[in-house]
């Protein structure tokens, strides 16, 4: 259902007036960040879109489940993680974008050491357990996330 709702966000900022459809991303943090590693699967969109040429150009990842992203990425694709994350930990992500990157597309990944999981969200200053996972905001690595992920999308979608 994530990714049609995805796809459905999409056909509905293509309608806007104030929207070019041809620079739209996928950010997404967390579970939403697997969600936008989906869409930039290979084959991802035509069930939603047919073959059009409507689809995402960009997806930021922010410490997204990596393990669970299955296809070969096919669009320009940032994960922000932290090296310390124990729910979503960087080494999955580190794994899938070895093998990813065979195809040539431009894919990045950063790895904030000693930061946790949520470590966007100010919201967990402090930082706490939920569900048996560590969760901590970091202003460094916020910051730097925000300024990378601005540069990226200004980078591949201009």
């Amino acid at each position: 259902m994530r990714r049609s709702d995805a796809y459905g966000a999409l056909a509905f900022l293509a309608r806007q007036t104030f929207v070019d459809p041809q620079r739209v991303a996928a950010v997404g943090f967390s579970q939403g960040g697997w969600v936008a590693l989906f869409v930039a699967e290979a084959n991802s969109f035509e069930p939603f879109v047919g073959p059009s040429n409507l689809r995402f150009r960009a997806v930021v990842a922010l410490y997204p489940i990596c393990k669970w992203a299955m296809g070969r990425l096919v669009i320009p694709t940032l994960i922000l993680i932290g090296a310390l994350d124990d729910w979503t930990p960087a080494a999955d992500c580190s794994e899938k974008i070895d093998a990813w990157r065979t195809d040539g597309v431009p894919l990045e990944q950063v790895v904030y050491p000693g930061v946790h999981h949520s470590f966007y969200y100010p919201e967990f200053q402090p930082g706490r357990k939920i569900f048996g996972h560590w969760l901590e905001y970091n202003e460094e690595a916020a910051a730097d996330a925000t300024r990378r992920m601005r540069e990226f999308l200004k980078r591949h979608l201009s």
